[in-house]
């Protein structure tokens, strides 16, 4: 998982050094690592011993709060940053290789050109970013899978090979383990902050009862 998270990011970073955008090489990457960072905060990290990283995963890795906000924040920003880099990339770079997917929609050049496509698409993946972003809405997060795989399903269908597609598979679980992250953590809400609150609450009534008998 340690070897996944790293690798995911350091081969994203290599990118720009050979000359390849920022956008979509390192941004649009985002759910790669981030799938991957989300996985080794669930199994834990080894610790300073060799045995703790070499060691086998449970099958089950007891998943705390701690964890799950950690994963939360971690799937969020990721799912957020692919959106951003993809849309960037059509915005400012006006990738060519896009002509081909529109085409696969019955959109030419020309259409795409008189319909400012490129900035249509690309300012609606950033709006869509920061939406995840600042208001991780359930419906929100699987319309943002849904349309990632329909998207990148163009590639294929535009005659590049299966496993571009496949590459891509963190954009489309990012959003949805966000998805099942947030629904264990509303199941499991902060004992310690309820019991707080029960506290807070007696002690409310205590202090309005004596009041009252004063």
């Amino acid at each position: 998982m340690l070897h996944l998270a790293v690798w995911g990011v350091l081969t994203a970073m290599f990118r720009p050094l050979t000359g390849e955008g920022l956008w979509e090489e390192v941004f649009e990457r985002g759910g790669n690592y981030a799938a991957a960072m989300s996985l080794l905060v669930l199994s834990g990290v080894g610790g300073f011993s060799i045995k703790g990283w070499v060691g086998r995963v449970s099958e089950a890795p007891e998943l705390t709060r701690a964890k799950a906000i950690a994963m939360h924040w971690i799937l969020r920003v990721g799912t957020a940053l692919l959106l951003v880099g993809h849309g960037g990339y059509g915005v400012w770079m006006h990738k060519k290789v896009w002509l081909t997917y529109f085409s696969q929609l019955g959109l030419d050049s020309k259409t795409v050109s008189d319909l400012n496509l490129f900035y249509v698409i690309g300012w609606f993946e950033i709006a869509l970013g920061f939406a995840v972003l600042f208001k991780p809405l359930r419906s929100l997060l699987v319309a943002v899978c849904a349309y990632k795989v329909f998207t990148e399903l163009l590639r294929p269908a535009a005659g590049e090979p299966w496993w571009e597609f496949i590459e891509r598979s963190g954009s489309y679980l990012c959003p949805i383990g966000l998805v099942l992250v947030d629904t264990w953590l509303r199941r499991n809400p902060d004992v310690d902050a309820s019991s707080r609150l029960v506290r807070a609450t007696a002690q409310c009534d205590y202090n309005k009862n004596d009041l009252i008998r004063s």
